[in-house]
C-alpha cells in the first residue's frame, strides 16, 4: 500500500513517523596511540587482555547509557491506556425531623440544628480494589484504600458541576463547580453540603481529564469515519484511511486529494491539497460533551446510590514500572560516583602519607647523608637549567640515567610539588 505522502498536515506536535537519527561515528585513533598499544603489547603481553577488557567496558557503558536515555525519553512521552474509573454517588443526612419525632425534648427549635443533607461524589480505578459495602442499598460506602496521585478521582476528572433542583436551592446557591485548573490537591472523593428537609434531584456534569486530548467528531464526518470520540492524530488517520480505501489521492499528484461525492459535500471542496487536512478538521471536531450523571438526594431511609462505570485515559502501568527503573539507576550511578570520590581521596591521602614518611625516614637513618644528596640533587638541576641546549639527549634516552640514586628523589619533590600546586 501506499505510504503517507509528504506535505500532509497533523497539527502542531504531530508526527506520523519520527525520523531516524544519524549513526554515531566512531572514535578514529591516532597513529602514535595505536604505535603505543603496539609497543606496549610487544614488552607486555598481557596488556592485549586489558586493552580488550577496557574495549568490552566501553562497549557495555554506550549500550547502558542508551537505554537510559530510551527509559527517559519514554518517561517524558508516556504512553496512555484505557482505563475503569468508578464513580459512586450518594449522600448522608442529619437533623431531619422523622429523626426526633419519636423524642420531644429534642425538638427545641432554639437549640437544634437546622436538618441538613451532604453529597459525596467519589471514585477509583478498577484495578484498585474498592473496599466496600455492596452498592444495591448500603447507608454509606466503607472507606476506599489510599491510591497514587495519578491515580485519585481529580487527576482523572477535568471539570464537575453539580446542579440541584433549582425549585428548591435558586440561583448560585444550586450550584457547584469545580476544575482541576484552580485546584491541584489529588483527592478522591467531592461533597457538598446544603441545609434542607426535603428529597433534592441532582444532576452532575463531568468532563474528562483525556491525555492527549479527545475530540468529538461531527455526525456528518462520523458517519465516514466510524468514530466518535477520539485524538486528533487519529481522527487524521482515520480519514487518511478512508481516502487510500477509496482510492482519492490523484494519479498525477499524491499530495492532491480528489474528493467523491461524500468528502466534497463535507469540505465543500471537490479538490484539495493533504496539508490542509488539520485545517478543514477544524469545523468538524469539538470538545466532547460532559456526561451527565441523575441522582436523589433523599433525606429519608436508607441513602440511594447510585454507581457508574466510566472508561478514562490512565497511565501505561510498565511505563510506571520503567520509571522506577530509571530512578532506581540513577541512584545507583550516584552511589557508584560517591563511591569512587571516596576511593579516590583515600588512595590520594595514602599516597601523601607515604611520601611524607619515605622523606622523614631518608632523613632519620642519616641525616647528613640526606642534606648532602639534597644538595647534590639542586646543585644538577642548577646545572641542567643553566646547561641550556647543551643537555645529552641522547644520553637521558637510556634507561640506566634512571636507574640512579637521584631519582626516587627526584620523583618525590616532583610529586610534592603537584599536591602542593593542587592543594593551592
Amino acid at each position: 500500500g501506499r505510504g503517507v505522502p509528504e506535505g500532509i498536515g497533523l497539527g502542531p506536535g504531530m508526527h506520523l513517523a519520527e525520523a531516524m537519527p544519524a549513526g554515531r561515528r566512531k572514535r578514529r585513533k591516532h597513529q602514535g596511540e595505536m604505535d603505543t598499544i603496539k609497543q606496549v603489547e610487544a614488552f607486555l603481553p598481557e596488556s592485549a587482555l586489558f586493552q580488550k577488557l577496557h574495549e568490552l567496558e566501553r562497549g557495555l557503558d554506550r549500550t547502558l547509557q542508551r537505554k537510559k536515555m530510551d527509559i527517559h525519553e519514554a518517561m517524558y512521552k508516556p504512553e496512555r491506556v484505557r482505563g475503569t474509573l468508578r464513580m459512586y454517588i450518594f449522600n448522608t443526612y442529619a437533623n431531619q425531623h422523622h429523626d426526633t419525632e419519636s423524642d420531644p425534648e429534642s425538638l427545641q427549635r432554639g437549640k437544634e440544628p437546622p436538618p441538613s443533607w451532604t453529597m459525596y461524589v467519589c471514585g477509583r480505578l478498577l484495578d484498585h480494589p474498592l473496599v466496600a459495602s455492596s452498592p444495591a442499598a448500603p447507608s454509606v460506602p466503607a472507606p476506599m484504600p489510599a491510591a497514587a496521585d495519578h491515580h485519585k478521582m481529580s487527576r482523572l476528572v477535568q471539570s464537575m458541576e453539580v446542579q440541584l433542583d433549582p425549585a428548591e436551592y435558586p440561583g448560585s446557591h444550586g450550584r457547584v463547580s469545580w476544575s482541576s485548573e484552580t485546584s491541584n490537591a489529588a483527592v478522591d472523593a467531592f461533597e457538598v453540603k446544603r441545609c434542607g428537609a426535603k428529597d433534592v434531584a441532582v444532576q452532575v456534569a463531568v468532563q474528562l481529564a483525556n491525555s492527549p486530548e479527545r475530540f468529538q467528531v461531527s455526525d456528518q464526518l462520523a458517519g465516514l469515519l466510524g468514530v466518535r470520540v477520539e485524538t486528533r492524530p487519529r481522527i487524521i488517520e482515520a480519514l487518511w484511511q478512508y481516502i487510500v480505501a477509496n482510492h482519492l489521492q490523484s494519479a498525477d499528484d499524491p499530495t492532491v486529494v480528489q474528493a467523491n461525492e461524500a468528502l466534497a459535500a463535507l469540505f465543500g471542496e471537490k479538490s484539495f491539497k493533504m496539508h490542509t487536512i488539520a485545517h478543514k478538521l477544524q469545523a468538524h471536531i469539538s470538545a466532547p460533551a460532559p456526561l451527565i450523571f441523575n441522582h436523589t438526594v433523599r433525606v429519608t431511609g436508607h441513602p440511594e446510590v447510585s454507581c457508574f462505570d466510566i472508561a478514562v485515559d490512565i497511565p501505561n502501568p510498565a511505563h510506571e514500572l520503567l520509571g522506577g527503573v530509571f530512578r532506581y539507576l540513577n541512584t545507583k550511578d550516584e552511589d557508584m560516583l560517591r563511591n569512587e570520590r571516596i576511593v579516590s581521596n583515600a588512595i590520594a591521602k595514602i599516597n601523601d602519607h607515604k611520601r611524607r614518611r619515605t622523606f622523614f625516614l631518608g632523613f632519620s637513618h642519616s641525616p647528613v647523608d640526606f642534606i648532602n644528596s639534597l644538595v647534590a640533587s639542586q646543585s644538577r638541576d642548577l646545572k641542567s637549567m643553566a646547561a641550556g641546549d647543551s643537555q645529552d639527549f641522547a644520553y637521558e634516552r637510556r634507561s640506566e640515567f634512571y636507574s640512579k640514586p637521584w631519582v626516587e628523589d627526584a620523583v618525590m619533590r616532583y610529586m610534592f610539588r603537584q599536591k602542593s600546586a593542587g592543594q593551592a
